[in-house]
């Protein structure tokens, strides 16, 4: 009799449910591909460039310094009352994005981001404490790797994507491959009211008001209601609110001398929704697709924050499609000179060079790039090109050999062939010697 073989898919999927990790709050067992330890899921995220790839997603980071110490008293605070046992041995870090968008989230090793849009909703050091708390809470429980788990079952029978976009269609088709590695985690509502349980208990246990997070949701709803993008992420706030009420009632109430607000945050917040004005006008003038519009919210921008890179850089954009080539040139310049760590900058600066046959300049640009993501296959050919371009065969040969020792073999061939259209001559070795 002819043994029945099984299908690979369930023997995938079988293998994938295998539980691999104990959440650290709840001790209930789940299958996660990366451990819930830092160590892992800083390497993961370092290999996979999640956090060079969200910051350019988020627009860079806030290039306000003042802004960002009021902010990390808060969040540092918070961190220090994680339970040993939460904490693991996590190494807790803040970003600030410049996004408009009302948002925070996390993607493990501790990492929590917050939008410019979020900070400048807060009222009071309370609701940042609680707001920022909640995300450290989804670190304690791994939710992370919980949600990553998940994502590999159902890929392994079904397959899974998703992509983080951003306003704007102006450069969509241009930046969006470069970007597509980063996609945001998806929590259970079981999740969030987990995270928020933890948010209420870290904030009573750092000193404040944990009513802060309740405060903020109802403030949102109300100026904005159920349409607000912060609900399209997190679950309805009514729910929540009620929950976090009775959670601190179990944690004996919000004590009287509790931290409800500091003049260095309400400094913070103020200089937030300053700043907010400047981005919210630039993003509407994206959201249109109105180059002309983008050009004046660019240039009102940098009139009133010259150190703000995202300004420079959609100027740029915006005469370049005028044909400017020059000014758009020095605009980009400027954009890459105040923010180093945005790859957005020298990948499209580098494109639109590469474009127009400057070679010396694109390869410039993809040097930046390329010491942000040094493993990225696409702009190593690019940056190979512009050398070859440049009668620099051997330095083009040893970035076209890097490209395809940095791809997977099933896509070789393809890529091979693109790089022949430039280098007829080129002969790729694995072993080394082209």
């Amino acid at each position: 009799m002819r043994r029945r073989a099984f299908p690979l898919l369930v023997l995938l999927a079988a293998a994938c449910v295998q539980p691999t990790a104990t959440d650290p709050v709840t001790g209930q067992a789940y299958y996660s591909p990366i451990g819930n330890d830092y160590a892992s899921q800083d390497a993961y995220i370092r290999l996979n460039h999640i956090t060079q790839r969200a910051m350019a997603n988020d627009g860079g980071e806030l290039p306000e310094p003042e802004l960002k110490a009021a902010c990390l008293v808060i969040f540092n605070r918070i961190a220090s009352v994680v339970p040993p046992a939460h904490r693991r041995d996590f190494k807790y870090t803040l970003y600030l994005s410049a996004s408009p968008q009302i948002n925070a989230y996390t993607y493990g090793g501790g990492r929590v981001h917050c939008h410019l849009g979020l900070l400048a909703r807060c009222k009071d050091d309370a609701e940042f404490a609680t707001l920022v708390a909640h995300e450290i809470g989804h670190n304690s429980h791994d939710h992370v790797g919980q949600s990553l788990g998940r994502a590999s079952i159902q890929s392994s029978i079904a397959g899974l994507g998703g992509i983080a976009g951003r306003p704007g269609r102006v450069l969509a088709g241009s930046f969006g491959g470069l970007v597509a590695g980063f996609v945001s985690p998806s929590y259970s509502k079981e999740q969030e009211r987990q995270a928020d349980d933890l948010a209420v208990d870290y904030a009573l246990a750092a000193g404040y008001d944990a009513e802060g997070a309740a405060r903020f949701f109802e403030g949102l709803e109300r100026d904005f209601g159920r349409q607000s993008g912060f609900f399209q992420t997190h679950p309805s706030p009514r729910n929540r609110v009620r929950r976090i009420h009775q959670r601190i009632r179990a944690n004996g109430g919000v004590p009287r001398d509790a931290i409800r607000s500091s003049p260095e945050f309400q400094s913070a917040v103020r200089r937030a929704r300053e700043i907010l004005v400047y981005y919210e006008d630039l993003y509407r003038a994206l959201s249109g697709d109105d180059r002309k519009a983008v050009l004046r919210a660019a240039d009102r921008g940098i009139a009133e924050l010259p150190q703000h890179a995202q300004f420079h850089f959609w100027k740029g954009i915006a005469l370049q499609d005028q044909g400017k080539q020059e000014a758009s040139r020095d605009s980009l310049r400027n954009a890459e000179r105040l923010d180093r760590t945005n790859l957005m900058i020298p990948l499209v600066h580098g494109l639109l060079e590469f474009q127009a046959e400057n070679w010396a300049e694109a390869e410039r640009s993809f040097d930046r790039l390329l010491s942000i993501l040094d493993d990225m296959p696409g702009p190593l050919v690019l940056r190979g090109v512009c050398r070859l371009k440049q009668g620099k065969k051997e330095q083009a040969y040893g970035d076209f050999d890097s490209a395809l020792a940095d791809t997977p073999k099933r896509r070789q061939r393809a890529l091979y062939a693109q790089i022949r259209k430039y280098a007829p001559e080129y002969v790729y070795d694995p072993d080394g010697s082209s």
